[in-house]
């Protein structure tokens, strides 16, 4: 092969290296185009949720207040009695 034959060989690998470059960068969603589609696909995630009912949600609500009550309760007692154990074993010494 010649020194030209070389030298065009080479430029044609370099072009072609280069489209491929440019083709992959045009492929690439822009941050516009990103945010569009994450919007358009949680738009459509939502419509697959099934909601409960007020009614449902005021009594799940209820429940889950009650047990709160009644948990914070049981630990206070709890609380209280360990304390007092720990202040009438101190009491001993």
């Amino acid at each position: 092969m010649s020194e030209v034959e070389k030298n065009t060989e080479a430029t044609k690998v370099a072009k072609e290296k280069e489209d491929k470059k440019k083709t992959s960068k045009d492929r690439k969603p822009g941050l516009g185009s990103k945010i569009k589609n994450f919007f358009k696909n949680n738009k459509s995630e939502m419509k697959k949720i099934s909601w409960y009912s007020k009614a449902q949600t005021a009594k799940s609500t209820g429940v889950v207040i009650v047990v709160l009550l009644v948990a914070s309760v049981v630990i206070g007692l709890i609380d209280l009695g360990l304390s007092s154990l720990l202040t009438w074993i101190g009491t001993l010494y």
